[in-house]
């Protein structure tokens, strides 16, 4: 019999597939060895790239390949044939032989000689052997091969066959899962030594998947099949593969005398030196990982490439190391530095890179030309920093600094010196610390002393007249000079108090003497009641309102620097007043014979006028006891009719605002208890009122833009029957006249449109109806 061989060679090839990928995809440079693993022979990798490129994921990916390049009517069931009887018969030439590849023919054929035929596997093809006539090449499905499918968990009672060893894709030390191809349903599990470390069951085609923790290269693990009746299969062993390549090595630099390499790296691995792809020098690391590669003698600038190669043949990242020259250039010559320089110069080993650092911080650097000579720019530096230059040739080769100071030749700032007064005999200030600080008047000198560390100076000077000009200057430890500052003398004397003349509550100025050009200042209490200027002579005026009598004022004068007088003080006398007064900004009126404050009413010329408790005119609304009175601008009392705002009020001839019902030309009028007149409806009592804009109370009929109101002769809104003229009309409670139809207890009545009622026969929406006299409806 021949067992199992399409599906199993499919799931075969699935597994070579995966796993040409995976060395594509890892290490491209390995794929021919992965290949020659597996078996391909001559177009191997050609032909599996093209299978796992196939857009079938089946069978048909390999028929499609056999098509292309063996016969284009060639099927896949034709190919598992005389694939799987070339593996039985291995004939050196034709269909049913490899022409002696030693791989395939040390494959050993199973030929199966026992039962049942109930072969696991699933589509299993079922071919009998005739030892004496040999094998028969089958043309097509025949007596001699039948086909048999098993399904899931199908099993032949009293099975003790164990299944075939799983097939098993490569495993490497990146690897967190093992592929491979058993018996479709059956369980699967790793082992390495006595530790099973992963565990799946295979699907219904065979395939399946082990996930597994990453294992380290060389490790071997142990796949085995179980199947439902609990035969394990031998197993299938694989070695873990070290795919990982080292990290590259670490190499010192090579100079142009060298004739060694040296580094570090991982232990054991060979080390390759090479000029591009020429290797010049090989050698083992040390169990600590260095390494010493003996090489020729290379010239400057010689580009070397170090490897490191492990025992799997994978290799690490290529170190360039560039061989360099190993003569040191001499230190630069470096020019003057200053606080103000925006650029160092000076001349080193021509073309040289040169470094410039501050404090040993890294600040700038440039190169030398052709001649040796550089100009770098670099940022102002404080005067006293460090300055280290540095020439390094081509090669590496860095020189012995040259060091230099930064110059200071900046001045200091300009001193910020306080105010000095005419009586000041001392001067202050900051500057820069460690100064010499130095005044002069008239480029006399008449102090100097040195600030200290925090620029702080103060020290003795000659008392100066208000007005006299001090300079003030800063000389630094380098000798450089600031800029002056200039300072006037300020004057801190204050003027004399003011000489003040009589001041009377009819006054309306302060006069006197006082320094001349000072600001003079009239006060009540805290509060300014005029200021201004005293003359060249000395003498002011300074307008005032009129004060009460006993009113302390308080006079000072001060000068253009700020100096205050003392306070001069004065009492404002009493002066007899009579009638009308303006007083801050009121009206006062005082008797004509008593010169008494008037307070209370007033009558003047005929307008009467209202003084509060404090003798002050009133304006505006006042009341009185209980009675309000309305007072213009002027302090006249209001009579008659007053428009104050949008709303009218009617005052009586005593000023006395009325409310309530007022009878004026004729007409009738209602005031609000807030005084305001009505308009519009209004309810007084029990009764509707209809007021036009005017105010004027309305009778008769009233149209309010809706409805028809009458209006009694008294003004009263009528409701209910009303006779008018020769006609009966009926208004409703609210006063509305009522029209059409009306029903008052179980009489009906017609109401025309006009609102009259009708009497006798009426036409009525097509009908006519009979009214008597009285308006009743006769039905």
């Amino acid at each position: 019999l021949i067992g199992s061989f399409p599906c199993t060679y499919l799931k075969t090839l699935s597994i070579f597939s995966f796993e040409v990928n995976l060395a594509i995809k890892k290490h491209p440079v390995n794929v021919s060895r992965v290949s020659n693993i597996y078996g391909a022979v001559h177009q191997g990798d050609r032909l599996f790239k093209e299978i796992l490129f196939d857009e079938n994921n089946n069978y048909r990916a390999i028929e499609n390949v056999a098509k292309k390049y063996i016969d284009p009517n060639m099927t896949f069931g034709e190919l598992m044939t005389n694939f799987r009887l070339a593996l039985l018969l291995k004939e050196p030439t034709g269909l049913y032989g490899f022409k002696g590849d030693p791989f395939f023919d040390q494959l050993k054929e199973k030929i199966y000689t026992g039962g049942p035929t109930y072969l696991r596997g699933g589509a299993a093809v079922v071919k009998t052997v005739d030892s004496e006539n040999g094998i028969q090449i089958p043309s097509d499905k025949g007596p001699n091969i039948t086909y048999t499918f098993v399904e899931k968990n199908q099993v032949e009672p009293g099975d003790t066959q164990a299944p075939d060893s799983p097939y098993v894709g490569w495993v490497s030390n990146t690897d967190s899962k093992i592929v491979g191809v058993t018996e479709p349903n059956t369980k699967v599990f790793a082992m390495v030594g006595s530790s099973e470390i992963g565990r799946t069951m295979s699907d219904q085609i065979g395939d399946f998947t082990i996930q597994i923790p990453l294992q380290p290269a060389g490790t071997v693990i142990d796949v085995y099949a179980e199947d439902a009746s609990g035969n394990v299969s031998e197993p299938a062993t694989i070695h873990v593969i070290d795919v990982v390549p080292p990290q590259a090595p670490s190499v010192n630099q090579v100079f142009v005398q060298d004739t060694v390499v040296t580094g570090q790296t991982e232990p054991g691995v060979t080390i390759e030196v090479s000029i591009y792809q020429e290797v010049i020098g090989s050698g083992k690391a040390s169990e600590d990982g260095s390494f010493l590669v003996e090489i020729p003698a290379q010239p400057i600038g010689t580009p070397l490439y170090v490897t490191a190669i492990d025992d799997y043949g994978n290799i690490s990242y290529a170190t360039l190391v560039i061989v360099k020259d190993s003569t040191v250039p001499n230190a630069p010559i470096v020019n003057e530095v200053t606080d103000q320089d925006t650029a160092i110069t000076g001349h080193a080993e021509p073309n040289s890179m040169i470094t410039v650092k501050a404090n040993g911080i890294l600040l700038t650097n440039g190169t030398a030309d052709t001649n040796g000579s550089f100009s770098i720019p670099i940022p102002t530096i404080i005067a006293g920093t460090t300055i280290t230059v540095t020439a390094t040739d081509k090669a590496g080769n860095e020189s012995n600094p040259t060091t230099i100071i930064v110059k200071d030749v900046t001045p200091p700032e300009k001193p910020i010196v306080n105010d000095v007064t005419d009586k000041d005999s001392f001067i202050s200030g900051q500057a820069e610390g460690g100064a010499n600080i130095e005044v002069k008047v008239n480029g006399a000198v008449i102090g100097n002393d040195v600030s200290n560390p925090y620029g702080l100076f103060s020290f003795p000077i000659q008392v100066q007249q208000a007005g006299t000009t001090l300079t003030v200057t800063a000389t630094d430890a380098s000798g450089n000079v600031s800029e002056a500052t200039t300072v006037v003398v300020k004057d801190a004397t204050a003027p004399t108090k003011p000489a003040v003349h009589e001041v009377t509550d009819q006054d309306t100025a302060v006069t006197g003497k006082a320094e001349a050009g000072a600001t003079i200042e009239v006060k009540a209490g805290s509060k300014l009641l005029g200021s201004g200027e005293a003359k060249a002579d000395g003498t002011f005026s300074i307008t005032i309102s009129k004060q009460v009598a006993g009113t302390n004022l308080t006079i000072t004068a001060t000068d253009a620097s700020g100096n205050r007088s003392e306070n001069a003080t004065i009492t404002v006398k009493q002066v007899k007043k009579s009638g009308w007064s303006y007083e801050n900004n009121k009206w006062y009126f005082y008797d004509l014979t008593t010169g008494d404050l008037k307070k209370g009413w007033l009558n003047d010329g005929g307008t009467w006028y209202y003084f509060n408790h404090q003798g002050i005119m009133q304006t505006g609304w006042v009341q009185d006891g209980a009675v309000w009175y309305y007072f213009t601008s002027s302090g006249a009392m209001k009579t008659g009719w007053s428009q104050i705002g949008s709303t009218w009020y009617y005052f009586a001839g005593s000023g006395a605002m009325k409310t309530g019902w007022v009878y004026d030309g004729g007409s009738w009028y209602y005031m609000k208890a807030s005084g305001a007149m009505s308009a519009g409806w209004v309810q007084v009592g029990s009764s509707w009122y209809y007021f036009a804009n005017s105010g004027v109370m309305k009778t008769g009929w009233v149209y309010d833009g809706r409805s028809w109101y009458y209006m009694k002769s008294s003004g009263a809104m009528a409701t209910g029957w009303a006779k008018v003229g020769s006609s009966w009309y009926y208004f409703a409670s609210s006063g509305v006249m009522k029209t059409g139809w009306l029903l008052e207890g179980r009489t009906w009545y017609y109401m025309d449109a006009g609102g009259a009622m009708r009497t006798g026969w009426v036409l009525i929406g097509g009908k006519w109806y009979y009214f008597n006299a009285s308006g009743v409806w006769v039905s």
